[in-house]
């Protein structure tokens, strides 16, 4: 079997949030997005604790914005909506071909769930909206 081939596509299709039947595995299966999965639902993260994660990580929201490249629609709008981040320079040409694998579908799943990564923690990564206290609204002022 290819590593990312359509059998592995299928794996991670079947495998989405709530896309497990209950066949006595699915205690087995959390979504990152769900509480406890590790994703964006962690319950034991504040807000505050949810910004300077993402700035701690940014490195790695700036290679996922490399991983979408341009990330135009067929009439060249930008389909990411949100903040913009900026992809990382000089990374081997294959880090903007992550998506490039399975049918259309699958495709555009993947980029879907890439773009969503980048929504939901990308309004943390401007440092020039001051601190994470700032951005978050709990003080006034600069850095």
């Amino acid at each position: 079997t290819e590593r990312y081939g359509p059998e592995m596509a299928g794996t991670i299709l079947a495998n989405r949030r709530g896309a497990i039947e209950d066949d006595g595995q699915a205690g087995q299966w959390v979504h990152t997005s769900s509480p406890g999965g590790g994703g964006s639902g962690n319950e034991h993260l504040s807000p505050l604790g949810e910004c300077c994660l993402a700035r701690h990580l940014a490195t790695d929201y700036r290679l996922i914005a490399t991983m979408l490249g341009d990330d135009e629609d067929e009439e060249g709008k930008a389909k990411r909506r949100g903040p913009r981040v900026t992809p990382v320079d000089g990374v081997h040409p294959t880090v903007s071909k992550a998506c490039d694998w399975g049918d259309d579908d699958h495709r555009e799943v993947c980029r879907s769930d890439l773009r969503s990564i980048l929504l939901r923690h990308g309004t943390y990564l401007d440092a020039t909206e001051g601190s994470c206290r700032v951005v978050l609204g709990m003080e006034m002022g600069g850095m």
